[in-house]
């Protein structure tokens, strides 16, 4: 009776599968997948992008899985099976991957409101995604620092796993300090516990560096490449503050290489035709909602 039905819902399933999603759109995401070889992109390097499904919908409206980033990673695996496992790749694939997957889902265009800063008069304007997503900014191969020790530094910018998890941690200690300001008394105790909260987020700010970093190259003659995390973590510790800010300065320009999102705007009231420069938000929560 089992086998019965398991061939009827294969069967079934064939049927059907003619029917199902295909790719609206083709796309090369800023890294080109050279931080990402597990990437299955076509022979041209360009990602199949697909509509959402109702449960992808479903996901993004999910505050929880918005919060920990399980909503993102969801529906790009969904909608870019090229990708299969989205956690992994650099926070500044995910504008572009959003922007796909608006357009495959919805069309090209998406309605954009902002509050005149002038008059506070609420305009709204229909903005051409594909526009929007040209203007991505790819990334090199590869990154390195060279230090004035001659040590080189080979970095990749932030996972969007390592994003989620530092902006985690940073609404956790946020939450942490609001509550120990509230205290009346600063005591021995509550002085610990900030301590603690700071030292917290000084150890998670080493962490995301040092995964971050791919290789460090010794200086000749008796250059070595060194790969391993421990050796990797503990020379990020060890080495002094201005080598230790040219890394983290370096990589904060690498993790800000994204898509321009600005806009111009007009004041549509005639009394005030005020000119202003404002941002698209992709926000989850709103930006798939259809007509929007």
């Amino acid at each position: 009776m089992t086998t019965g039905n398991k061939a009827e819902s294969i069967s079934a399933e064939s049927k059907l599968s003619k029917y199902y999603r295909a790719p609206k759109l083709y796309i090369k995401i800023p890294s080109q997948g050279a931080y990402n070889p597990d990437i299955e992109k076509s022979m041209s390097g360009e990602l199949a992008v697909m509509a959402m499904t109702g449960r992808d919908e479903v996901m993004t409206k999910n505050p929880d899985a918005l919060l920990n980033g399980e909503a993102i990673t969801s529906v790009i695996k969904s909608c870019v099976p090229g990708i299969q496992n989205p956690a992994t790749i650099p926070i500044t694939d995910i504008d572009t991957l959003l922007i796909a997957i608006k357009i495959a889902s919805g069309g090209d265009e998406h309605d954009v409101s902002a509050k005149c800063p002038k008059c506070k008069t609420e305009n709204r304007v229909t903005v051409n995604m594909r526009n929007i997503i040209s203007t991505a900014q790819l990334l090199e191969p590869s990154y390195s620092v060279t230090l004035d020790t001659g040590v080189i530094v080979y970095i990749r910018p932030y996972t969007y796993n390592m994003q989620t998890e530092a902006a985690l941690a940073a609404f956790e200690e946020t939450k942490a300090l609001q509550q120990l300001s509230k205290e009346e008394n600063i005591d021995s105790g509550v002085m610990s516990l900030y301590n603690k909260s700071f030292n917290k987020m000084a150890d998670m700010s080493v962490s995301l560096l040092a995964r971050s970093i791919i290789k460090v190259i010794t200086p000749a003659p008796d250059s070595e490449t060194v790969t391993s995390p421990n050796e990797i973590h503990n020379f990020l510790q060890n080495i002094d503050s201005t080598a230790a800010k040219l890394i983290d300065s370096t990589l904060s320009k690498i993790n800000t290489l994204n898509i321009n999102k600005n806009i111009e705007l007009i004041c549509e009231n005639e009394k005030c035709k005020n000119k202003w420069t404002t941002e698209i938000d992709i926000n989850p929560t709103d930006f798939f909602v259809a007509g929007s």
